[in-house]
């Protein structure tokens, strides 16, 4: 549906996995047409590195900075900036190490995140205890 400009839309994060890339990612999920046509803003991020990458992993602690934590909390102060969003209704998902980072953003960024959907994304927590499903039980 068309938007006016003045009333706040959902907004989904969408990371892609490793070495995939924005791009690819794009257009396998088919999320940005999705969202166009259901009335949410979508926004695929690009990793870094020659094989695209989020920092995103086990390890480290709450309160150690993580490159991509702080990229994503600029990246929502900058689209929050530019289109009216509803910022109670902000989202992520990511794939494979974009679940990852996810899981994480799930944990450094909740004030900021209404939910986080990881999928196929393998978090552990240090110490090699045994994988938790609940997201929140392996924030690092």
């Amino acid at each position: 549906p068309e938007h006016d400009g003045t009333t706040p839309l959902p907004l989904v994060l969408d990371f892609h996995g490793l070495t995939e890339g924005a791009d690819v990612h794009a257009q396998l999920t088919g999320i940005g047409a999705y969202g166009a046509s259901h009335g949410f803003v979508a926004v695929i991020p690009q990793g870094t590195g020659d094989l695209a990458r989020w920092a995103a992993g086990p390890g480290g602690s709450a309160g150690e900075p993580n490159i991509d934590v702080d990229f994503v909390n600029a990246m929502l102060d900058q689209v929050e900036d530019s289109i009216c969003i509803d910022t109670s209704r902000v989202y992520a998902t990511g794939m494979s190490n974009g679940a990852m980072l996810t899981s994480m953003l799930g944990c450094r960024l909740a004030g900021r995140l209404a939910a986080v959907a990881p999928i196929s994304g393998a978090t552990t927590s240090v110490g090699w205890r045994k994988t938790v499903r609940w997201w929140s039980a392996t924030c690092w």
